[in-house]
């Protein structure tokens, strides 16, 4: 089977990711500001609520099922049989995590109060499910994957202009947002269908496959509290505008770490590959280039996101959300962070099988997050879930870049970070210097944006000629 160009999938995943923040950029300032606070927090509270149920439906299985399905891509016989055991055992875990939901509604008071937006959210379970993404995935289709998805975007933008019209809307957001989220696995249903017909067995052979599916899904559920905990928390003791204002910092973050991710995620199958035939030249070659891509590009997006923190709240949400800038400025620091966890975890721990240690790592994080959130959140609110995750950030990346060490270790490209962290001062300080003239909103965002752009990237090719020449060429 003729393999794809990492290069090509890392530019068409970085447009995927791109256009799925565009649209909600263009959608979000109008649902923010036709909604309001209190309804964007119910929203928010639900989609928590339905977040737990929707890691235990998926168990950890997507990333099991890309990781071992780039191992037996060669053998058609074989991962049709594997890639059947996975979606039926999937099936099953997502009834069972019905079942549990369905309990919840009926026992826990704070969740009948949100049952019907709740039960919108949970329809996200079963699409995720039927979707089968992870196959597209295996086979590194990202063309397909990134054409499908602006699809559902604009189907999305659509329908939001059309229908969100009053702040009693936001049962409608809610079903806008399953549709953004899974809309895309109704037609995954069909087209995996190409590669692999996948059916229900009842030969799922659990016992080969729940050891490693558990240990990723205890990462996933340690994961998830440390991302959900916060909206969670706020829910149960602020109120429904304190979580409005919290998810606005996060939305933003989530958009940033989503991005910035792209280029880790069309990696995972290549490195599963290299391992499984032990091609350590190739993987390690990889590896540095997609480290040192990251890196060049992260911290210059993160001094980007601090100096602009009020505008891109005022710009987005409205002068009602303002005070999500502090916790959006917290949230900035965590991306680096979160970012190097997920390149150290999912790219080097994981493909190695080594996913007990990623699980330690993100435990950690997890436990120490929701100790911080019941001592930080009644005193800060919002402020304090911020400050929470930036702790739970730093911690999983120490852990699991720890853990990493014995497979990968970066080339010493000191030079490269120094000029890079140097351009990041001077687009500080061109920020601060924009700033002094009080040029209002739009133009204060448009010249540091485009300023800090160009900067940077003199400062970068005048240090760094060579390097950026070849980068810039493939």
């Amino acid at each position: 089977m003729k393999r794809k160009s990492v290069k090509l999938n890392i530019i068409l995943n970085i447009i995927k990711t791109f256009l799925s923040i565009v649209f909600p950029l263009i959608t979000f300032p109008y649902v923010s500001r036709i909604l309001q606070a209190d309804s964007i927090g119910k929203v928010q509270f639900a989609t928590s609520i339905v977040s737990y149920f929707l890691l235990l439906a998926s168990l950890g299985i997507s990333t099991y099922a890309i990781r071992e399905g780039s191992f037996l891509k060669n053998d058609m016989n074989k991962l049709k049989e594997f890639c059947n055991q996975v979606f039926s055992f999937n099936l099953l875990t997502t009834i069972i995590s019905y079942v549990f939901l369905f309990i919840t509604l009926l026992f826990m008071n704070k969740a009948i109060e949100y049952k019907y937006l709740i039960i919108i959210q949970s329809l996200t379970m079963i699409f995720t499910t039927l979707g089968v993404d992870w196959i597209n995935s295996i086979f590194e289709d990202y063309l397909y994957i990134t054409l499908r998805n602006v699809f559902i975007q604009i189907i999305t933008l659509i329908l939001t202009f059309l229908l969100i019209k009053g702040n009693s809307d936001y049962y409608i957001y809610a079903i806008i947002l399953v549709i953004s989220s899974v809309g895309a696995n109704i037609l995954n249903y069909f087209y995996v269908k190409k590669y692999i017909k996948v059916h229900f067995t009842f030969h799922m052979n659990i016992k080969k496959h729940i050891k490693p599916i558990l240990i990723l899904f205890s990462a996933s559920l340690a994961t998830t509290v440390y991302n959900s905990s916060d909206i969670t928390m706020l829910g149960m003791i602020c109120t429904d505008y304190i979580v409005g204002i919290y998810y606005i910092g996060t939305k933003i973050y989530s958009i940033a770490k989503q991005l910035l991710n792209s280029a880790i995620a069309v990696a995972i199958p290549r490195i599963s590959y290299f391992v499984s035939k032990e091609k350590e030249k190739e993987k390690v070659e990889l590896l540095n280039k997609l480290f040192y891509f990251i890196m060049i590009f992260i911290l210059p997006f993160i001094v980007g996101m601090i100096s602009l923190n009020h505008e891109i709240i005022l710009l987005i949400s409205g002068e009602e959300y303002i005070r999500a800038s502090s916790s959006l400025f917290l949230l900035s620091f965590a991306l680096l962070f979160a970012v190097l966890a997920n390149f150290s975890s999912n790219l080097i721990l994981i493909t190695h099988k080594e996913e007990t240690k990623s699980l330690i790592s993100t435990i950690s994080a997890a436990i120490l997050n929701l100790v911080l959130n019941f001592i930080f959140i009644p005193i800060f609110q919002e402020q304090g879930a911020a400050f929470t995750t930036l702790i739970a950030e730093i911690v999983a990346a120490a852990m699991s870049t720890f853990y990493a060490r014995k497979y990968f270790k970066p080339n010493r490209n000191i030079k490269l970070l120094l000029s890079s962290l140097f351009g990041c001062f001077f687009i500080y300080s061109y920020s601060k210097l924009i700033h002094m003239f009080h040029l209002g909103l739009l133009l204060n965002i448009l010249f540091i944006f485009l300023g800090s752009i160009i900067i940077y990237f003199l400062f970068m090719l005048f240090i760094n000629k060579e390097y950026f020449k070849n980068m810039i060429k493939k």
